[in-house]
């Protein structure tokens, strides 16, 4: 699996912020409701794992990361 970095300059948040916006993966479906249709967040202890229903092709394409 390919590793991806990214890199933003932003003043209006902290990094702090600026991390808890992107990886509030709750609300995805509010910014894309066209392609997601469905998302669900379970955490725990460890960390989270996430249920996506997407639109695609026409249909609808399921996983779980």
């Amino acid at each position: 699996m390919p590793d991806i970095a990214l890199r933003a300059v932003t003043d209006a948040h902290t990094v702090d912020e600026a991390f808890a916006l992107v990886t509030d993966l709750g609300r995805f479906r509010e910014l894309v409701p066209d392609v997601i249709t469905d998302i669900a967040v379970e955490r725990d202890r460890i960390g989270q794992v996430s249920h996506w229903a997407v639109a695609f092709h026409g249909g609808t394409l399921k996983w779980s990361e």
